[in-house]
């Protein structure tokens, strides 16, 4: 396979006084160089860098190129010291120390190859998780950075290849009305021993988004040649931080103190993807949710989902004959 490359030029200047790092970015395809939308550029920390760390906090600051393929930010929330990733999706992610990179650095993206482990002749696609095809309910509470996860029922003893992940979203309706096409990023989990989400699938950053509402949206993952492990495992829709979403026209972004809301607005006014649910689709529900923060040590954990609602999230898995 003749492989294509992206490029990224890379210009990053220190303002020493106000210790704030720039950094500007250029991301377009080497072949024809036209510029590639929606990649991201993201920040990997240091260990115990900041309070909201937490064990997948390497992944949650996300800078989006615009639809130029340019990204260009200022922040004083990294150091030359921390590690920027850059990413695309079904292209391998990058690693660069900051202090690395120079205004003349390229950096090649390469895409990802499709496994070629299972033939499609000699293979049977299996569909585990969610099987309506339609529903009037929503999870419009979700606050940003907050993850929902649900096990695949019908994934145990089912050993091969994840090659699509779906998830039914809408845009709400009435007072909690969102945005069904914002970004997300998928995260698959192996069961832990408590019978919950444990250590994470899916070792690359893969964003994405919805072209509609109120449909399934399938996401084609086979590049990334995820097994499935025979005890079954969990997929998760990640929402990103509050900074990543708009914010209704004239939503009250302060609380009754007059201080700034932690989301910026309080969540229904928070312009989302709103994730579906049927009514008792499972007769024992396995769904989870994330918090960023939690006790002393703030560090994410999974929390049993209170109501246990049925998500409409789903799979596919390529099996061999």
């Amino acid at each position: 396979m003749k492989l294509k490359f992206l490029t990224l030029l890379l210009l990053i200047s220190s303002v020493v006084k106000s210790q704030q790092i720039h950094l500007q970015a250029t991301i377009v395809d080497a072949q024809t160089n036209r510029p590639i939308p929606n990649t991201f550029v993201s920040i990997k920390l240091k260990p115990n860098a900041y309070y909201w760390q937490s064990d997948n906090s390497d992944k949650r600051f996300y800078y989006k190129a615009d639809t130029a393929g340019k990204v260009d930010f200022t922040t004083n929330k990294i150091t030359v010291e921390d590690t920027l990733t850059i990413s695309c999706f079904n292209y391998q992610t990058q690693l660069l120390k900051l202090k690395d990179v120079t205004a003349s650095h390229i950096i090649k993206l390469i895409p990802i190859d499709k496994p070629l482990k299972y033939e499609a002749d000699h293979s049977e696609l299996v569909s585990v998780g969610s099987k309506k095809k339609t529903s009037k309910y929503y999870s419009a509470m979700v606050d940003p950075g907050y993850e929902q996860a649900m096990f695949m029922h019908g994934s145990q003893d089912i050993q091969g290849v994840v090659q699509t992940v779906g998830f039914y979203l809408g845009d709400g309706s009435g007072k909690s009305k969102g945005d069904a096409t914002a970004s997300f990023r998928i995260r698959l989990f192996k069961i832990d021993t408590a019978a919950g989400p444990g250590d994470e699938l899916t070792k690359d950053i893969i964003i994405t988004s919805a072209k509609k509402g109120d449909a399934w949206f399938d996401v084609d993952i086979s590049a990334y040649n995820i097994e499935s492990p025979c005890d079954g495992f969990y997929v998760a829709i990640s929402f990103l931080d509050s900074g990543y979403y708009k914010i209704k026209k004239d939503a009250p972004t302060l609380n009754f103190l007059g201080n700034p809301l932690e989301y910026g607005a309080s969540p229904p006014n928070i312009i989302m993807p709103r994730l579906a649910y049927t009514a008792d689709e499972f007769e024992r529900p396995r769904t989870y949710f994330s918090i960023n923060r939690s006790g002393e040590n703030m560090t994410r954990h999974w929390v049993n989902d209170y109501y246990n609602n049925s998500y409409m999230i789903r799979a596919t898995i390529l099996v061999p004959k």
